[in-house]
C-alpha cells in the first residue's frame, strides 16, 4: 500500500510542476491580458482557445486514453512500441487534415458567424494551435503510460517558457492583440514537441498494429462524445454568455475562471494524470479497492482545503493580477466556480470503475447527459443572475456527474468509499468558508490575515476529527514534527517509504 502511496505523491508532485507550467501562463499573463485587452477581446481570445481545445480533443478519438489503456495493459504491453507508432501516425494524419481545412477554410467558417470580419482574422491561428494541440495530446499521454513525468515537466517548462516570451513580444511590443497570444501558443507547442520528440522516438517500432489498433479504437471512439460533452460542460457557459450577455461579461467570467483555475493547475490536473495509469495497474490485484478508496480519501483532504484557501482569497488574486478596475467585478464567480472542483475531483475516481472495465460508452452517456443538463441551467439561470448564473449551473452540473458516476461504477466494480469522512469534510469546507468569507473587517491587511486563520483551521478541524485512524495520526504527526528538523525529516521520509511506519 505505502508503495503504491509513494509513488502517486512522487508522480503526482512532478505533474503539477509541469501542469503548473503548462497553465500558469494564464495567470502569469493576467496583468499583461487585463491592461491591452478589453473585457470584449479577452472574451473573444476564450472562445477561440476554447475552440481550438475541443477540436484536438475531440478529433484525438480517444486514442489518448487508449494509449494509457493498452499500454498498461499485461496482454498488451510487448507490442506497445509499434501500437505508439500505430497511434501516432493515425492522429499525425488527422493533425494535418486539420491545419489543411483550417487553412483553405477559414473564410468559411467565419462567415457562418455574426462577425465574419472579426472570427476570419484568429481562426487559421486557431485552426493550426488545434492541430499541434491534437499532436502533443498523443505525446504527452505516452510519457504518462510511461510514467515519465520528469520528460513531461521539461516539455511543460519550454511550453510556457516560450508562451510568456512571445506574448510579452507579440502583444506588447507588435500590439498584436489576440493573434498575438494565438501565434504565441502556437510557438509553444512546437516548441514542446520539439523537446519531446526524439525522445519518444527511440520508443516507436515501426510496425503497424492493425489488429489492437482496431481495438484501440473501440475504446476510444465512445470517449469522443465523451470529450465534446466535457468541453462543452466546461465551456459551453461562455458562448451561452455570450449569446445572453455580451464579450464583456464573458471576459469577466473567463478572468473568475481562471483564478478558480490555479485548483485545476495545481491540483486536479496532476492528480487526473497519475490518476489512471495507476488506476488501470492495479486493476484486479490485491486490495486494489481498498487502494481506489484510500486515494479518494487522501486526495480529497489536499483538494478540500486548497478549495477554501483559493475560494476564502479570489478576491485578493485578482486585485493583484487585474490591472484594470473593469475586472474586479470577477471575484463574484470565484467561489462557486472552485467549489464545483471537489466534485470535479470526486467524480473523476467515482467514475474509476468504468474506464478500467472498459465501459466507455457509459461515460460517455453520462457526461453527454450532465452536458445537457449544464445546458438547460445556463439558459435557466443567466438571464435572471447573469455569470453567477452560469457558475452555479457549473456547479450543480458538477455534483450531478459525480453521483451519478459513482452509481455506475459501483455496478461495473464493487467500489466503496469512506462516505461520511468524505461528505463531512466538504460540509466543514463549506462551514469555514462562510466562516471567511462574509465578515468585512474594512482593512485589506486585516481581512487577510483573518482569512488565513480560517484557512489554517481546516486541518486542524481534520486531524482531530477522526477522520485519520491511529497508524495514520501518528505517521502524520512524525512527519510534522521532523519538519523542524531537516536531518529528521529525511529520516521520518526514509522510514515512510520503507514501510517501517504502516499507514
Amino acid at each position: 500500500m505505502l508503495d503504491k502511496v509513494k509513488n502517486v505523491f512522487k508522480h503526482s508532485v512532478i505533474y503539477g510542476l509541469s501542469n503548473a507550467a503548462t497553465k500558469a501562463s494564464g495567470i502569469i499573463l493576467l496583468p499583461i491580458h487585463t491592461e491591452f485587452f478589453s473585457k470584449e477581446d479577452y472574451g473573444l481570445l476564450s472562445i477561440m482557445l476554447f475552440i481550438a481545445m475541443l477540436l484536438s480533443q475531440t478529433m484525438v478519438l480517444g486514442q489518448n486514453m487508449a494509449l494509457l489503456r493498452f499500454s498498461n495493459s499485461q496482454e498488451y504491453r510487448p507490442k506497445r512500441d509499434s501500437l505508439f507508432f500505430t497511434t501516432t501516425l493515425f492522429i499525425f494524419c488527422i493533425s494535418a487534415i486539420i491545419a489543411i481545412v483550417g487553412y483553405f477554410g477559414y473564410d468559411y467558417f467565419a462567415s457562418l458567424s455574426e462577425r465574419p470580419e472579426v472570427y476570419q482574422k484568429y481562426l487559421l491561428p486557431t485552426f493550426i494551435l488545434a492541430s499541434l494541440l491534437l499532436l502533443n495530446s498523443i505525446f504527452l499521454n505516452k510519457l504518462r503510460a510511461d510514467e515519465n513525468s520528469f520528460l513531461y515537466f521539461l516539455a511543460g517548462l519550454a511550453k510556457l517558457s516560450m508562451i510568456i516570451a512571445l506574448t510579452f513580444y507579440f502583444v506588447v511590443m507588435l500590439k498584436y492583440n489576440i493573434e498575438g497570444v494565438l501565434y504565441a501558443n502556437i510557438a509553444g507547442e512546437i516548441f514542446s514537441l520539439i523537446v519531446v520528440l526524439p525522445i519518444l522516438l527511440k520508443r516507436m517500432k515501426f510496425k503497424i498494429e492493425t489488429t489492437i489498433f482496431r481495438e484501440s479504437l473501440k475504446y476510444g471512439l465512445p470517449l469522443v462524445f465523451s470529450v465534446i460533452a466535457l468541453y462543452f460542460l466546461v465551456g459551453i457557459d461562455r458562448v451561452i454568455l455570450q449569446i445572453l450577455t455580451n464579450d464583456g461579461v464573458v471576459g469577466l467570467y473567463e478572468l473568475g475562471y481562471k483564478v478558480a483555475g490555479i485548483i485545476n493547475m495545481f491540483i486536479i490536473m496532476p492528480f487526473n494524470l497519475v490518476l489512471f495509469p495507476v488506476a488501470f495497474n492495479l486493476y484486479k490485484k490485491e486490495n486494489d479497492v481498498y487502494y481506489y478508496s484510500k486515494i479518494m480519501t487522501y486526495s480529497m483532504i489536499i483538494i478540500a482545503w486548497s478549495t477554501l484557501l483559493v475560494a476564502l482569497f479570489g478576491k485578493e488574486i485578482i486585485l493583484i493580477f487585474a490591472k484594470s478596475e473593469e475586472f474586479y467585478a470577477a471575484e463574484g464567480v470565484v467561489p462557486y466556480l472552485v467549489f464545483s472542483y471537489i466534485f470535479v475531483a470526486m467524480g473523476m475516481v467515482a467514475a474509476l470503475g468504468m474506464y478500467i472495465t472498459g465501459k466507455t460508452k457509459t461515460v460517455a452517456v453520462i457526461n453527454g447527459g450532465v452536458a445537457i443538463l449544464n445546458i438547460v441551467l445556463n439558459y435557466i439561470f443567466i438571464p435572471y443572475w447573469g455569470m453567477e448564473g452560469a457558475a452555479i449551473a457549473t456547479i450543480i452540473s458538477y455534483i450531478v456527474f459525480y453521483f451519478v458516476s459513482l452509481q455506475f461504477s459501483k455496478k461495473y466494480y464493487n467500489f466503496t468509499f469512506e462516505y461520511f469522512k468524505l461528505y463531512a469534510m466538504v460540509a466543514f469546507t463549506i462551514i469555514l468558508f462562510f466562516a471567511g468569507y462574509i465578515p468585512n473587517f474594512g482593512n485589506l491587511f486585516v481581512n487577510g490575515a483573518y482569512k488565513l486563520i480560517i484557512g489554517l483551521i481546516f486541518p486542524v478541524i481534520i486531524f482531530y476529527s477522526g477522520y485519520f485512524n491511529q497508524h495514520e495520526r501518528s505517521s502524520a504527526l512524525k512527519l510534522f514534527n521532523s519538519l523542524r528538523n531537516p536531518a529528521e525529516l529525511k529520516a521520518t521520509i526514509s522510514r515512510l517509504t520503507s514501510g517501517k511506519i504502516k499507514l
